[in-house]
């Protein structure tokens, strides 16, 4: 590993986490990217699975031109056409209401792990998120993946390496203001617990 790929290995109960999310959060089968929150803010509800590439739903906002919280200082289209990168631009960090208090040790795991803004995220089988790059560093829990899905990082696009996150119990955090994406070359779905975190 490196400095921006961070693993820390500490026995993280993988089964606990992915019984509450099966249970609770009962997962569809699609083809599509999908997402569901597991912290929320203000008075933001839980809108259910949601295809992050698919419109607004997903982040509660109506537009690009609205502000997507009640505390944020620029409208979403201002934050995206700075890449996220403007200095006051870490709403993310106040993103810590659990969306299920019934998911008690999911909960418990992430505020322990200062876990901010999490998602259960699930990359269907043959899918690539493009290289991008975000404001915050990211805390990321693999709960099912397999040696054929990569996570990509590096500081220019030329400097792309590919890294395996495993689903051993470790998490990783992620310097993600850094060009970033995903690669799930298998034939199963890549499923992560993501989330923000304050790192410097």
């Amino acid at each position: 590993m490196s400095l921006d790929v961070i693993k820390v290995q500490t026995g993280l109960h993988i089964n606990i986490l992915k019984k509450e999310i099966n249970e609770i959060l009962k997962p569809p089968t699609s083809d599509k990217l999908l997402f569901r929150r597991l912290q929320l803010v203000d008075d933001l509800k839980d809108n259910g699975w949601q295809d992050p590439l698919g419109g607004y739903d997903h982040d509660n906002r109506k537009s690009d031109d609205e502000p997507q919280t009640s505390f944020c200082t620029h409208t979403y289209k201002e934050c995206r056409e700075r890449n996220f990168l403007n200095p006051d631009c870490v709403c993310g960090l106040k993103w810590d209401i659990p969306a299920f208090p019934e998911m008690e040790y999911t909960n418990k795991t992430l505020k322990r792990l200062g876990a901010k803004k999490s998602a259960v995220s699930i990359i269907p089988p043959l899918t690539i998120i493009p290289l991008h790059k975000d404001p915050l560093w990211k805390l990321q829990i693999p709960l099912e993946t397999d040696e054929d899905t990569f996570f990509m990082i590096g500081k220019t696009k030329k400097d792309v390496r590919n890294v395996n996150l495993h689903a051993d119990g470790a998490y990783y955090y992620l310097d993600v203001r850094q060009y970033h994406g995903v690669c799930n070359m298998s034939d199963k779905p890549r499923i992560h617990i993501i989330a923000d975190v304050e790192r410097s």
